[in-house]
């Protein structure tokens, strides 16, 4: 019987032993446990957090591309505003050319013009001269 008890006693023991490592195992598991759930917990709310971030970055994104094709379209009204431009440009050179050999004309012409008025005063003042030569010889 002493052996008996001495069998029990370690058994006893034994199971005890088994007892406290299994307690140890449920505590170092709950621990686990409970890092675990904080650990998801901040997850999501990281996650959350992210998915905010997202949304503005989305909503930035969105504005921006709202604003390129505004200057896009400002580029494009600026640069039919410079081909017009150049084009009025170019048309008010070719009557400026024109104009100016309008005006080199005109001034030839009035220039033959005062020549054919000089020449022509020079004969009526010569022809006056012979009206009164033959005049006073009569």
């Amino acid at each position: 019987m002493a052996t008996e008890n001495m069998s029990l006693n370690s058994q006893i023991d034994d199971v005890e032993r088994q007892k406290n490592q299994a307690q140890e195992n449920a505590r170092r598991v709950e621990q686990l446990l409970k890092q675990t759930q904080n650990e998801l917990e901040e997850l999501r709310a990281d996650g959350g957090e992210f998915a905010n971030r997202c949304r503005e970055l989305e909503a930035k994104v969105k504005s921006l591309q709202s604003q390129n094709a505004g200057i896009q379209a400002d580029y494009d009204r600026a640069e039919r505003a410079r081909r017009t431009a150049e084009a009025g440009r170019e048309e008010a050179s070719s009557e400026c050319d024109v104009l100016r050999s309008q005006v080199g004309v005109a001034t030839d012409k009035a220039r033959r013009a005062e020549n054919e008025l000089a020449a022509s005063k020079e004969e009526i003042e010569t022809q006056a001269e012979e009206i009164e030569e033959v005049t006073t010889q009569k």
